[in-house]
């Protein structure tokens, strides 16, 4: 269960298997993700589509937006968006930014995670109807559980250095690159079973609690 050990003194469960991994642990509460809440209030409206894809990218540096470029080099800049992570203060989000504009791609961003960053998030990925994923980032899941189709990147390798200790095994096994449910979205999604891919987002976000008024 994700920031279980956080200072909240309850933890926000948003789907049945957080749920049953979170409430020995703390208090529990079982509400959708804020991202299908916000959904549920915005159904409806209609957006402008930009025609364009929207590349998803990993946490920005030299190194990450390097190896990304070479897989989508091929491609004709002006057909895409790149969305880049604001990750706190500091320059590597400003070089990344200088990066992709340097090639032809124009950068969006939803912001430092504060109270509107759901909001702009869901402004940005609501004008777009495919998006393009070289990473299981919560991006793909909120585009995929709002209709986005998805074409994954393959062969695609990210260096990250932000988690403390990793690697290392904890008395609450937060750590699995094997997690099922994130391989039934891939397999989905590289099938383009987009139905299906939509349907397994919205239930890891907690569409079975959503009409719990």
């Amino acid at each position: 269960a994700y920031d279980i050990e956080s200072i909240e003194p309850i933890h926000w469960a948003y789907n049945k298997d957080i749920y049953e991994r979170s409430y020995n642990l703390k208090p529990a509460i079982q509400i959708p993700h804020p991202w299908l809440l916000l959904h549920d209030m915005e159904k409806g409206k209609a957006s402008i589509k930009s025609g364009k894809t929207l590349i998803i990218a990993p946490p920005p540096s030299q190194a990450n937006d390097k190896n990304l470029f070479k897989l989508i080099s091929h491609l004709n800049p002006m057909d895409l968006e790149i969305l880049v992570k604001h990750r706190g203060p500091g320059l590597k989000i400003d070089s990344s930014v200088e990066f992709w504009e340097s090639k032809g791609i124009k950068t969006i961003s939803a912001g430092p995670p504060n109270d509107s960053f759901y909001r702009n998030l869901y402004f940005l990925l609501s004008q777009f109807e495919s998006i393009l994923a070289c990473t299981m980032s919560s991006a793909v899941v909120f585009g995929v559980s709002i209709g986005c189709k998805c074409e994954l990147i393959t062969n695609y390798f990210a260096q990250g250095y932000e988690t403390e200790n990793y690697l290392t095994k904890t008395s609450f096994n937060k750590q699995s690159f094997n997690i099922n449910s994130s391989k039934e979205i891939i397999l989905s999604i590289e099938n383009k079973k987009f139905s299906l891919a939509r349907e397994l987002c919205e239930r890891i976000l907690g569409i079975d609690f959503i009409n719990n008024k």
